[in-house]
């Protein structure tokens, strides 16, 4: 058992977000939050010299976070690297906004 407080990890919380896909319609999706682990191959991925796998580094952050609503998920990373590049993109930008705290959040903390 650990002696760190319960917000320094990753909840299981799944979240459901309506993402506006390159047809123009908004589709409703499941996401969790990623672990220090994926978010530390990510980086690995996006450093590499290998650019088969540097392309990887979004989408495995898409995979790792889009899932269905029992958190279980729907991707792999050879999947989402054949989504569409608005898709990718769109649902890139939910994954880093869960992700990410917002400055303002930040702000309001310290």
């Amino acid at each position: 058992m650990s002696d760190l407080d319960e917000d320094l990890f990753v909840s299981p919380e799944v979240v459901r977000r309506a993402v506006k896909l390159g047809d123009g319609k908004e589709r409703d999706f499941h996401f969790r939050r990623y672990s220090g682990a994926v978010y530390s191959a990510h980086l690995a991925a996006a450093a590499s010299r290998n650019p088969d796998v540097r392309e990887t580094a979004i989408p495995h952050l898409v995979a790792a976070s889009l899932c269905d609503e029992d958190g279980d998920p729907v991707l792999t990373v050879a999947s989402a690297c054949r989504l569409k590049p608005v898709v990718l993109a769109a649902f890139y930008g939910v994954v880093r906004d869960l992700n990410e705290p917002r400055s303002e959040d930040v702000e309001k903390k310290t």
